[in-house]
């Protein structure tokens, strides 16, 4: 078949498939244009070639095929470049279908594909630089797109490379700043089987990971989480200072070490700076991952006192509510203990204990014994201590003889003892009165309101 017979057939068959492509037949038309395709790339006819491409491209992408339409638009404009065979409004219209194709485009690419659009469109004016003007709003998204993305992948990049970058990315995000502090506890041992979370002066945070050390090492390995200041982790990032993180880290486990006190009265645990240590600080960056701010001393792993579910219950309980009167004074007796107010820590502890023995003579007296008690006015610490021992003895009537030892033996004895402080205290000799007696007194009140709690079920 000779060269013009061949392109006239290539010519009707591209006819063909822009009436099928009109009555939206995009396969058929495909069908008709790829065969006009083949006839006109083997008569080197390039210019036919470039349309045809061109059309099979806006098939393509009709049909929602626009990865492979832009293939064939490419090729299209790539070959109207080389031979200069086509039109400017040819170059123009194969530029206008890349362009819209959604999603196959970058936005460099995007870009590179516009500017000629418009240097053609203003070159041929008139509906040219109309449709471009049209264009620009289009243009305009996916540039603005570029820059949000150039943006968030710098400020990504800053956020990971870096302490400093993760904060100050998370700051102007308006992100918190996430904390966990990895620290120990000395002196006493003790296991969680489950973390623990509650709210503190309007901050969430958790306790978890509560093991104690190896065994011969009376310490306990932890973690405490909540969110902390902006400022505070600019000082640990900047100047090492650890101390802003440290005291409210140590301020967060102080309120759930003087609620844990209140609900297993056996521990005498008292929380102390001294006790406190931290081993390592982490914040968590914008993408959840743990930056390192801060490593301590490593601690080293004694069998635990261990926390069983009851015990997790009453304290997530203790933590949102208020506690009996009793174990408010409690806590503020071991508060001045630590702050060392040793005489005020004697009264306090005493007042703890005049407290609790109202809450248990009137839970614990029956009958006449109860109406002679609750009939008594201005009842005093002492007055109770009576009761006490008419209740421990069975008495009902009467006093009871005997000294606390003779009822409640060790706890009793104790007790006694730091009755006589809180006698001297209270007489206005204060002398002699310090670490070593407040500590006593402490031990004397906690154990003995331990075990009656236990004795009467309270």
């Amino acid at each position: 078949m000779d060269a013009e017979k061949s392109l006239k057939i290539a010519t009707r068959r591209f006819q063909n498939g822009n009436y099928l492509l009109s009555l939206n037949k995009f396969g058929q038309a495909r069908k008709e244009f790829e065969v006009a395709l083949t006839i006109y790339e083997r008569t080197d006819a390039y210019k036919e070639t470039a349309e045809t491409l061109n059309n099979i491209g806006i098939a393509l992408h009709r049909d929602g095929q626009n990865a492979d339409a832009r293939d064939f638009l490419e090729r299209s404009y790539a070959l109207k470049k080389e031979k200069n065979t086509a039109t400017k409004e040819s170059m123009f219209n194969t530029l206008y279908n890349l362009l819209h194709i959604s999603g196959v485009l970058t936005p460099d690419e995007f870009e590179s594909y516009y500017i000629e659009l418009k240097r053609i469109g203003e070159e041929l004016g008139g509906d040219h630089q109309d449709i471009v003007e049209k264009e620009k709003a289009i243009y305009d998204s996916v540039v603005a797109t570029r820059a949000m993305d150039i943006r968030r992948k710098q400020e990504e990049e800053q956020a990971r490379s870096s302490p400093a970058g993760a904060l100050e990315h998370m700051q102007a995000s308006g992100i918190p700043c996430l904390t966990r502090v990895d620290f120990e506890l000395h002196g006493f041992a003790i296991g969680l089987n489950e973390p623990i979370t509650y709210l503190n002066r309007g901050k969430m945070v958790k306790i978890e990971g509560l093991v104690a050390r190896e065994e011969g090492i009376d310490s306990t390995l932890g973690t405490v989480e909540f969110e902390a200041p902006y400022q505070s982790i600019r000082s640990l990032i900047e100047s090492n200072d650890i101390k802003p993180v440290e005291a409210e880290a140590f301020e967060h486990l102080k309120k759930f070490m003087s609620t844990l006190v209140v609900v297993r009265e056996e521990i005498n645990f008292s929380l102390r700076k001294s006790r406190f240590s931290i081993s390592r600080v982490t914040m968590k960056n914008a993408f959840g991952d743990f930056v390192d701010l801060y490593a301590g001393q490593e601690a080293a792993k004694h069998v635990p006192t261990v926390l069983n579910s009851e015990d997790v219950m009453l304290v997530k309980m203790m933590l949102s509510s208020d506690p009996s009167m009793y174990k408010l004074l409690t806590l503020n007796s071991r508060r001045l203990y630590d702050e060392e107010h040793f005489a005020v820590s004697i009264i306090e502890s005493m007042t703890a204990l005049n407290a609790f023995l109202n809450v248990l003579l009137r839970t614990s007296l029956t009958g006449d014994h109860l109406l002679d008690y609750t009939s008594i006015q201005n009842t005093s610490l002492y007055n109770r201590l009576d009761y006490l021992k008419r209740l421990l003895s069975g008495i009902e009537k009467g006093e009871a003889e005997g000294t606390l030892e003779t009822y409640l033996g060790e706890t009793g004895k104790d007790l006694g003892e730091a009755m006589v402080f809180y006698d001297r205290i209270m007489s206005g000799d204060k002398s002699g009165i310090g670490n070593v007696e407040a500590g006593k007194s402490l031990r004397a009140v906690s154990a003995a309101i331990y075990e009656l709690k236990s004795r009467y079920g309270i």
